[in-house]
C-alpha cells in the first residue's frame, strides 16, 4: 500500500530529487523501498498541514528489501561510499545518499 499526495516544496526540505533518483533505481531493480527517518515524518505529518519542521539532520534515511548482498552492491553501485560508514554514501555534489 502506498499514499500519494502533493506537497508544495516550500513546505518541506526533503530533497525531491534525491528521493525520485532513489525511487527510480529501487524500482529498476525492483527492490521495494521506505522512506524513513526525519523525510518521512517531515513529508506525512508536517507539510500536509503546512508546518515548517524543525529538522536537525539534512540526510534522507531509506530502508530496501535486498533478498542478497549483490542486491544491494547493485542498488549501491555508481554512489560514492562514506569513509568508516557501511551503509552510507554520498553523491557527487557532495550530499549523502542512503542505503
Amino acid at each position: 500500500m502506498g499514499r500519494h499526495f502533493t506537497v508544495a516544496p516550500d513546505q518541506h526540505d526533503v530533497p525531491v530529487e534525491l528521493m525520485e533518483m532513489l525511487d527510480s533505481r529501487s524500482r529498476a531493480l525492483s527492490l521495494p523501498m521506505v522512506l524513513i527517518g526525519a523525510a518521512a515524518r517531515d513529508l506525512c505529518v508536517h507539510a500536509p498541514v503546512a508546518e515548517r519542521s524543525s529538522r536537525s539532520t539534512a540526510d534522507v534515511d531509506i530502508a530496501i528489501a535486498v533478498p542478497h548482498g549483490e542486491a544491494f552492491a547493485e542498488f549501491t553501485s555508481g554512489f560514492d561510499a562514506v569513509r568508516g560508514a557501511e551503509h552510507k554514501f554520498r553523491d557527487r555534489a557532495g550530499r549523502r545518499r542512503p542505503a
